[in-house]
């Protein structure tokens, strides 16, 4: 079910999925979505109000949202960690097109409800659709450290930096990760990887597999 207008009061018990395209449409649809286990956000819906929480819950049953993703790239990482700060249930995390320039990292760590939200969120499994850098990745397995699995794209310039990140044995905010899917993998970055995986003796403790140019890790 998508929103992006006035919504007539209907019956949507069989709806499981809605698709906010903007604030306006959440204010005004007049509907309530008993069974929704999975919310996204995308295109015009450039900004997170403090109110958003008691909007939402209007319509659907926060606590019951298991599955969270954001295709909209003006989303702030602050607001995406707002959004977590009331939908506690949250185990999927589906970040599609984001920007992580110009990201005062330390800042954000600071903040009381990043703190709050790290210490209580249930994200286990991420996506990212979008290029991260080393920094953005950092912040979000800070924010996310109960994470299990991850999916991402592969660049050149990240992907070696951040699969290093991952697999620190002294990183306690990745102590649960087990497991890596990288996308859109090419033949060169194939064989950059394979060349780090074997400099870094990451081999004696994890399994590799390319497939259909994607890459599988887990340990």
């Amino acid at each position: 079910m998508i929103l992006h207008g006035i919504i007539e009061k209907n019956n949507f018990d069989s709806v499981h999925h809605i698709h906010i395209k903007s604030i306006r449409a959440m204010i005004n649809c007049m509907n309530y979505f008993p069974n929704i286990t999975k919310l996204t956000f995308s295109d015009h819906f450039d900004t997170i109000c403090d109110s958003i929480g008691s909007k939402l819950t209007h319509i659907v049953p926060v606590k019951q949202i298991n599955e969270l993703v954001i295709d909209y790239s003006h989303f702030s990482f602050m607001q995406i960690v707002q959004l977590l700060s009331f939908m506690e249930n949250i185990h999927t995390l589906k970040l599609v097109s984001m920007s992580f320039n110009e990201i005062d990292s330390a800042s954000i760590q600071q903040n009381q409800i990043f703190q709050l939200v790290s210490m209580t969120n249930t994200v286990t499994n991420m996506i990212m659709e979008g290029e991260c850098s080393l920094e953005g990745m950092n912040l979000l397995i800070t924010l996310c450290p109960r994470l299990k699995h991850l999916t991402m794209n592969g660049f050149l310039t990240t992907l070696i930096p951040i699969t290093r990140l991952l697999m620190s044995k002294n990183n306690n905010n990745t102590r649960h990760l087990s497991s890596l899917c990288v996308l859109k993998m090419n033949y060169a970055l194939e064989q950059t990887f394979k060349i780090v995986i074997e400099l870094d003796n990451l081999l004696d403790y994890c399994s590799i597999k390319f497939v259909n140019h994607k890459l599988y890790l887990w340990w």
